[in-house]
């Protein structure tokens, strides 16, 4: 029989079920006692894996958000293939190391098929979260270009797509003049 990989829930559900039926004989053997033991070690070691995957997820998506806040130049919520562009302008122009193999780069326009998700021409930030990875290159560059905060330190946004603020007026000048103190 080929073994099944499951999820660290599903293993511990496993051994719960086993634990209860073994604490719910009258009577143990020894080995079964140790074997008890053994299972609610496992129980405790496996919510504490499950615990950390949860808090990996969690900093895994902050991450992935804050990339992508930095690439939605007009602040809108989506990116746009112009801004999606600028982004990859910002990144280094050599090949990610951790590349997966057999991966092969793609254009904006394939990148934009890839993440779109709903298919308006757009990325929100959910597809990004959960479709950068069907953009092996994309997501390796990024990997190895952002901060743990996934700030890109040398991300700087080209003129945001949507209209520019305008300037401040300069102040206007007082109408009276203020004499500078004297100095003692």
């Amino acid at each position: 029989e080929i073994p099944t990989f499951r999820t660290y829930e599903q293993q511990q559900a496993k051994r719960k079920a086993e634990v209860a039926e073994l604490e719910a004989q009258e009577t143990r053997t020894e080995e079964e006692e140790l074997l008890l033991e053994d299972f609610k070690r496992q129980i405790l070691n496996l919510q504490a894996k499950i615990e950390e995957a949860a808090a990996n997820q969690l900093k895994l998506h902050e991450w992935g958000r804050t990339i992508f806040e930095q690439f939605d130049t007009d602040k809108n919520g989506k990116l746009s293939p112009k801004e999606l562009a600028t982004a990859l302008k910002a990144l280094p122009r050599r090949k990610p190391k951790n590349i997966p193999p057999g991966s092969r780069f793609m254009s904006i326009d394939e990148m934009m098929e890839a993440m779109d998700g709903d298919g308006d021409g757009s990325i929100d930030v959910d597809e990004w979260l959960t479709r950068l990875g069907t953009c092996a290159g994309l997501a390796a560059a990024l990997s190895e270009n952002a901060n743990e905060d996934g700030k890109l330190s040398n991300f700087v946004p080209a003129e945001s797509e949507s209209e520019p603020e305008p300037e401040a007026e300069p102040a206007a000048e007082p109408e009276t003049e203020v004499e500078p103190e004297p100095e003692l």
